[in-house]
C-alpha cells in the first residue's frame, strides 16, 4: 500500500522504521535508523491523557486515549529494538517517553501498564550496563527517588535510576496483580548488587 511505500503519516512513518530497524543485519543500520524514527517522533507533539479537570466529551476522551496508546507502542517499539542493538544510552535517554505517562486505566490500559513495567525494567538495565562501561562502580544509594526524572546521564543520576527503574516497575506490576513483574524487578536489582552486597559497598 502507498502508506508503505512512503508513508505520509508521522507516526506510521516512526513505526515502518522500527520495523526495519529491527530487521537490519548490522548494528550501525539498526542505529541509524531508530535515530530516523526518534527523530520523526519527535517531531510530533507529545499524544498525553487528558486530565480530570480537562472539559471535553466522553468521545473526545477516548480520541485522546487512543493516539496516547498509539504513541506510547511505537516508543516502547523502538525502545525494544534499541535494546536488542545494545544502545543503551538510547534506551536510557527515549525510557521516559514511555514510563512518565500516568492515568492509565488498570483495566483498559492493562497492557500499556505492562509496557511501562517493560520499559523501566529495561531502563534499570540500561543505566547499570552504562554505569559498568564508565567503569563505574554500581553502588545502592542512601535514597531512592522514583520520580521520572530527566535523563541527564550522570553518574548520580544513573546510579539512582538503576534500582528506581526496578522499584517502578514493581509499582506497576503490582498495580495489575502481575506478580511476575515484581519479581522479575527483584531478581534484577538482586543480581545487579550482588558484588556490591557481597563486598559490603553502600552509598
Amino acid at each position: 500500500s502507498k502508506i508503505h511505500d512512503d508513508p505520509d503519516d508521522i507516526e506510521d512513518q516512526a513505526l515502518l522504521l522500527a520495523e526495519q530497524a529491527r530487521d537490519a543485519k548490522s548494528v550501525e543500520s539498526k542505529t541509524d535508523i531508530l535515530q530516523r524514527a526518534v527523530d520523526a517522533l519527535m517531531s510530533l507533539q507529545p499524544a498525553t491523557l487528558p486530565s480530570e479537570s480537562d472539559e471535553m466529551s466522553t468521545e473526545e476522551r477516548e480520541m485522546r486515549r487512543r493516539s496516547a496508546r498509539a504513541r506510547i507502542n511505537i516508543w516502547g517499539s523502538l525502545i525494544k529494538v534499541a535494546m536488542d542493538a545494545k544502545q543503551i544510552s538510547m534506551v536510557h535517554r527515549l525510557a521516559k517517553n514511555v514510563v512518565d505517562t500516568v492515568g492509565w486505566d488498570l483495566i483498559k490500559d492493562k497492557d500499556i501498564i505492562l509496557l511501562q513495567a517493560d520499559v523501566n525494567l529495561l531502563d534499570g538495565l540500561a543505566s547499570f550496563d552504562i554505569l559498568r562501561s564508565r567503569g563505574e562502580p554500581v553502588i545502592p544509594p542512601n535514597e531512592i527517588n522514583t520520580q521520572v526524572t530527566i535523563s541527564a546521564g550522570s553518574t548520580e543520576e544513573l546510579q539512582n535510576n538503576t534500582i528506581a527503574a526496578f522499584v517502578r516497575a514493581m509499582h506497576l506490576g503490582a498495580s495489575v496483580g502481575e506478580d511476575w513483574v515484581v519479581m522479575n524487578a527483584a531478581a534484577n536489582v538482586w543480581n545487579n548488587y550482588l558484588d556490591a552486597f557481597t563486598a559490603h559497598r553502600y552509598a
